[in-house]
């Protein structure tokens, strides 16, 4: 992408802070000729007579939401979406404020338990992910982590390890989920493993969403970081597999994933629990939302094969069929006949 491209996208899409802050990036390198020719470039006109389609999006989907973007919108050019990426935790906070057309959350529990009944008629899971561990050649003990003993590569000392805020990001609780789920699995192995695990990935290491810790192991002020599989694959980082019985990412595993519960802060100051599920990735059209057409066929597009492939390039496991859940109501024909309902 060329760097006018760059700055026009983050004039047209303001509301994707990434982006913003990558075009600001390729201003402060190309010189002031390019700030100089913003307004020119950039004008708000370039939107004129499209639909905007306002799009919330976790950041493990991040690079799948910029493939389907460029996609929809070829395929799509009366459509102009505009993408947020962010913590979905953060993100239901945004809509709540200032609503959205279309909401795609990690974790579908958001969306039940955030927007129905007012905001939200029915929820649509697509797709799953898992926790892994994440590194990069400079890791300490790089040569010798793996699935067997990835507990006592972390637990030696030196080691820095880093996940994203479970209050802001689900990606946050997920990792901690797995570390309880991992001390009931190795047993007296790894005695009060998470609690271990906690204090190793002190707030110092702790940032508010997976993509920001992300950002500190690739600059190398981290070890290993617990992040979806999608942001490894994405970022072309190795990664540690965790066992089936922890990571979160089989559906069929529901029951054992239940036996581990975190307490979780909330932006109240307060605490409530999450329980373990496998990830269930979910979107749902807000009842609110100004472009619930334009907001459909994106839908549509997700659920297409085309959609699918995009996410499989990110290491998803796309469900097919999806998964309506048993209270939506008032699901538009057209996706109801690609989903199955639970």
């Amino acid at each position: 992408m060329t760097a006018r491209r760059t700055l026009q996208r983050a004039w047209c899409h303001g509301g994707w802070r990434r982006v913003l802050l990558s075009a600001l990036g390729v201003c402060a390198a190309l010189g002031a000729s390019v700030v100089l020719g913003m307004q020119a470039a950039c004008s708000p006109s370039c939107c004129q007579g499209r639909k905007i389609v306002r799009v919330l999006a976790a950041d493990a989907l991040a690079r799948s939401m910029e493939r389907m973007e460029e996609a929809f919108e070829r395929q799509n050019p009366d459509v102009d979406l505009r993408i947020t990426v962010e913590g979905s935790v953060m993100l239901l906070r945004m809509h709540l404020l200032h609503p959205a057309d279309f909401v795609i959350l990690a974790d579908s529990r958001l969306i039940e338990q955030g927007l129905r009944p007012d905001d939200a008629d029915w929820l649509i899971a697509f797709a799953t992910s898992e926790i892994v561990i994440a590194r990069t050649e400079a890791s300490r003990y790089a040569e010798n982590v793996s699935q067997a003993n990835w507990p006592e590569v972390l637990l030696a000392p030196n080691v820095t390890v880093g996940h994203a805020d479970p209050a802001v990001d689900p990606c946050g609780y997920y990792t901690r989920l797995v570390w309880r789920l991992a001390e009931l699995r190795y047993g007296t192995r790894y005695p009060n493993l998470a609690q271990r695990l906690a204090e190793r990935s002190s707030a110092k290491y702790q940032r508010p969403d997976a993509l920001s810790v992300l950002a500190l192991l690739q600059a190398r002020a981290l070890d290993y970081a617990f992040v979806y599989r999608s942001h490894a694959a994405d970022h072309h980082l190795p990664y540690v597999r965790l066992d089936d019985e922890i990571n979160l990412g089989r559906p069929e595993l529901a029951q054992a994933y239940g036996a581990a519960e975190v307490q979780v802060p909330d932006y109240r100051g307060k605490t409530v629990t999450m329980r373990g599920r496998p990830i269930f990735l979910g979107f749902t059209i807000a009842r609110r939302a100004r472009e619930p057409k334009g907001a459909e066929r994106f839908a549509e597009f997700l659920l297409s094969k085309e959609g699918q492939a995009i996410l499989e390039r990110s290491e998803f496991q796309v469900l097919r069929p999806a998964r309506a859940a048993a209270w939506s109501t008032r699901l538009p024909a057209s996706l109801a006949s690609l989903v199955v309902r639970e």
